[in-house]
């Protein structure tokens, strides 16, 4: 528990909200008139006695938007950027530590320091992007148990005090300036702060306040820099050898007064540095020094993406030292992969490098520019890439419910961006994502846990779609960064009807896990199938819709093609593929569906010259000179956004064979004689399954290690067979 009492410096007015906390767009925009939002990072203290030894203490805390809290001097555990974001007008998390060993008997000192996250951002990013929740406050609970059997409790309240400090300016997406002169002693019990104001108390955000057991943001990896040189203007670029989430420690020194400027960006282009992909992202750190010495800074509320920085510094500062900081989500990497192909390598550490970078509070967009949001289509169209990698478990629990929590209070249809307090469109292709994680989540880990919290949720959501007819008009995105020629937002126009057929059996597939009557659900897809057929397919010519290669690769996987027909239009796919050179011709939707039918449909050979591919467009295309994947196939835009990602699940589920069905764990790899060893990993229901192949002179070496609970087969020439943990093979 924690207690109820929440303090800040300031209290401003909060923004009107509608019956469902829901935010009025309309006050957004009058609120930027009345409204000044606190700039500096707000300190807190309190100083408390403990009688007699601790022999056992827990902080239960939230700070909005983001809080660093201390103990004595010292730094409360190892989470940042905490907590995680929510739409703080559904819900808002707290944590809590063990912090047993940080007490002593005599005086003690809890201090914390709030930053302004996005609870309490900069007016310029009052908009579809964020939202103005109110002042930085504070709420904590610190119950030590002592030796002699007593309890001490501190909690916010009126006796806390408060003050500004070296922390003058913090903002998520632009930086932060730290003036290090300003730095006292406030952390620790014997500092007097007689001169700090007293708090106030202040409403408690509109959500409800619930204990976080999902996933945290950590410092993963530290990077030292891989070339620093002087640019033309006479600063220093530091380049780092992959693309990241997260900020930079520097250890410098030089005279009191002395600024030094950090700027980040995600290219090096003839010897500068682009940060074109921030957009209106300054991602810019300033640190002031005080002269006392060698000093180490790194900032503590805002998110850089970045492979270089650049530091101009004022006369007479030294740069000792220069670390990039890899921050991301701490879900456990359960997952490898690996291969003698160097082409597919580079994809494949790309996509998980850009897939750790996306995930944060929630699945992120990118890390760099001016959005950095929960966009359902981006997170649905790679879920499997994160299920094979990392342990999902805890992340999706958390970002369902903030769906969940989000979905529209009348209509209940999911929003296309979550968290988020207001009610936008409905756009069927990025709502999906709920009822597609929802499903793969449970087929994948073999548990219903999920599905039965939001069962209800996902049943509301369906009979709002089948309500609203099976043939649907074109959506707000469509297939997304299509290279398709003429391409519209929205196309193709298929897309829509394709995505409520696709809930409406992902919904069919959870009801039945949970043993409930779906008859009635079975007889409207057999009906929606047959209206899609009759309205986008053409018997005779064996088209659907556009004809493009999305539109067919879809349908082949959605099982909406006739079954007579599924060899015609496969082949057509595959010729569309050759006509375009060995080419997707295909956004983010299409890029995972196209290879999803080819390989289903034992057209490796096809499918891989898609991966090997090394022209516009191709992913191979996409990554020369880059670490992480664009947001388009051209390179644009974002440098590191992973809804083209979807391919690594290819060399898990073909190269490896890792198949992870409806009512089976399959291993059945696809023995590519472009490769002689492929090796992989991955958390399937309970535990590992582990596959190696390895091409030698006497045949083909399989090897295959089961520790998922389940059971798992084997396909080879001649069918399938159950496997014994640890069998290996030869043939």
């Amino acid at each position: 528990m924690i207690g109820n009492c929440w303090i800040g410096k300031t209290n401003t007015p909060r923004l009107p909200h509608g019956k469902y906390g829901e935010v009025i767009l309309e006050d957004l925009e009058s609120a930027k008139e009345r409204i000044t939002p606190e700039a500096r990072g707000v300190m807190f203290r309190k100083t408390f006695l403990i009688p007699e030894n601790v022999i056992s203490a827990k902080l239960n805390i939230c700070g909005l938007g983001y809080y660093v809290a201390f103990l004595n001097g010292k730094r409360v555990g190892d989470y940042v950027l905490d907590p995680l974001e929510t739409n703080y007008n559904r819900r808002v998390l707290y944590s809590e530590y063990d912090v047993t060993d940080m007490l002593c008997q005599g005086n003690n000192c809890i201090g914390v320091v709030v930053g302004k996250g996005r609870y309490s951002p900069e007016k310029k990013y009052w908009d579809w992007r964020s939202f103005w929740y109110g002042d930085p406050c504070l709420t904590a609970e610190l119950t030590c148990k002592l030796r002699d059997g007593s309890t001490v409790v501190v909690s916010t309240d009126d006796t806390w005090r408060t003050a500004y400090g070296p922390i003058t300016f913090n903002c998520f997406f632009d930086g932060e300036v730290y003036d290090s002169r300003l730095e006292t002693a406030w952390k620790e019990a014997e500092f007097d702060d007689s001169g700090w104001e007293a708090v106030l108390e202040v409403p408690a955000p509109l959500g409800k306040l619930e204990k976080n057991t999902n996933h945290h943001l950590k410092v993963h990896r530290e990077l030292k820099p891989c070339e620093v040189f002087v640019t033309e203007d006479g600063r220093t670029l530091y380049r780092f050898a992959e693309n990241i989430s997260g900020w930079t420690r520097i250890e410098l020194e030089g005279p009191a007064g002395a600024m030094v400027r950090i700027r980040h960006g995600e290219r090096v282009d003839e010897g500068k540095m682009n940060s074109r992909s921030n957009r209106h992202a300054l991602n810019r750190d300033t640190f002031i020094l005080n002269g006392t010495g060698k000093q180490t800074y790194e900032p503590s509320f805002v998110l850089h993406g970045f492979s270089a920085i650049t530091i101009e510094a004022d006369e007479g500062v030294t740069v000792h030292d220069v670390t990039a900081l890899f921050v991301y989500a701490d879900v456990e990497d359960l997952g490898d992969f690996s291969c003698d192909s160097e082409e597919v390598m580079k994809i494949h550490d790309a996509v998980k490098r850009t897939q750790s970078a996306a995930l944060m509070s929630f699945p992120f967009d990118c890390p760099q520019r001016d959005e950095r949001l929960g966009w359902l289509g981006d997170a649905h169209v790679t879920d499997m890439v994160c299920m094979y990698n990392f342990d999902m478990r805890r992340f999706y629990d958390k970002w369902m419910e903030d769906i969940r929590l989000d979905c529209h209070g009348e209509l209940g249809y999911p929003p296309h961006i979550s968290p988020r307090p207001f009610y936008a469109p409905h756009s069927i292709d990025w709502a999906s994502a709920y009822p597609i994680i929802l499903k793969d989540s449970c087929v994948f880990y073999r548990d219903t846990t999920l599905v039965e919290k939001h069962y209800e949720t996902l049943k509301r959501y369906i009979d709002f779609l089948i309500s609203e007819g099976p043939i649907l008009p074109r959506t707000r995105y469509g297939d997304w960064q299509s290279t398709v020629e003429d391409f519209n937002r929205g196309d193709p126009e298929c897309n829509a009807s394709f995505y409520s057929y696709y809930d409406l059996m992902n919904f069919i597939s959870i009801s039945k896990r949970l043993g409930k009557d779906v008859a009635q659900y079975e007889k409207t897809a057999e009906a929606q199938k047959q209206e899609i057929r009759k309205v986008f397919y053409n018997s005779e010519t064996k088209v659907m819709d556009d004809g493009q290669q999305y539109s067919m690769a879809f349908a082949l996987n959605l099982g909406l093609i006739p079954e007579e027909d599924v060899t015609a239009v496969v082949d057509m796919l595959e010729q569309s593929i050759r006509d375009h050179d060995f080419h997707i011709c295909a956004g983010i939707f299409g890029a995972r569906y196209i290879m999803e039918a080819l390989c289903a449909r034992g057209r490796f050979e096809t499918a891989e010259r898609l991966i090997f591919q090394d022209t516009f467009p191709s992913w191979l295309d996409m990554l020369k000179g880059r670490t992480t994947l664009p947001e388009k196939w051209n390179g644009g835009a974002s440098q590191n956004h992973c809804m083209f990602g979807s391919v690594d699940v290819i060399f898990y589920s073909v190269y490896a064979g890792i198949k992870v069905e409806e009512d089976a764990i399959v291993v059945d790899p696809y023995y590519s004689p472009r490769m002689n060893r492929v090796s992989a990993k991955t958390f399937v229901g309970k535990g590992l399954i582990e596959v190696e192949w390895t091409r030698k002179d006497d045949g083909i070496h399989v090897s295959i290690v089961n520790n998922t609970g389940e059971p798992v087969f084997f396909v080879n020439d001649n069918g399938r067979h159950a496997v014994e943990n640890g069998m290996s093979a030869k043939f």
